[in-house]
């Protein structure tokens, strides 16, 4: 094979790590959409491995002749993918299917949109009926998203802050772009 420079090296990775990414993006909203796994975290690495395996297939043997291909650029972009889709997996998806915090921001930017104010109490209770037992890890929520500013308590009220809207609305495209049943 031909020497290449370093930065050709860099160039032809990241764009393999790149294809990958449009790719699996594409497999994973139709998988989502219509096939609907029962569990996210297990339907997205399953995407994950598939993006891997067909990318790989059609850069191998499809694209042979029009981009150079050897196995260390398709390992390396593979790598860097794989690492990339697993944070947005378990930061994304998964965070929307299994959180409690984010199950609380939602809780509150659906009553603050109709222009009523929730209480700690009334948080407590919801999360009672449709989530978990007890007050302890309502509160503990609370109090990380109130320090993290997130969030404000004043007189008892939990209202989002202008980032706890942004981050809402960032779990709230992931329930509607990947079809996840909402718990509450």
């Amino acid at each position: 094979m031909n020497q290449i420079s370093w930065r050709e090296y860099l160039t032809l990775t990241l764009g393999y790590c790149f294809t990958l990414l449009i790719i699996f993006f594409i497999i994973n909203l139709l998988h989502f959409k219509f096939l609907h796994p029962k569990i996210v975290l297990h339907g997205i690495f399953l995407d994950i491995i598939l993006t891997m395996i067909i990318t790989s297939f059609f850069i191998k043997f499809v694209f042979v002749r029009i981009l150079p291909c050897n196995a260390v650029f398709l390992t390396n972009a593979c790598l860097i993918f794989f690492l990339l889709s697993s944070l947005y997996n378990v930061l994304g998806p998964t965070m929307c299917d299994r959180s409690l915090s984010v199950f609380l921001l939602i809780k509150v930017k659906n009553s603050n949109d109709i222009g009523k104010t929730i209480t700690k109490n009334e948080l407590i209770q919801a999360t009672n009926l449709q989530y978990i037992r007890g007050s302890y890890m309502v509160e503990k929520r609370l109090a990380e998203q109130q320090v993290t500013g997130v969030i404000e308590i004043k007189s008892g009220a939990v209202t989002l802050t202008p980032l706890g809207r942004l981050i809402t609305s960032i779990y709230e495209f992931f329930y509607w772009a990947l079809d996840i049943p909402k718990t509450f």
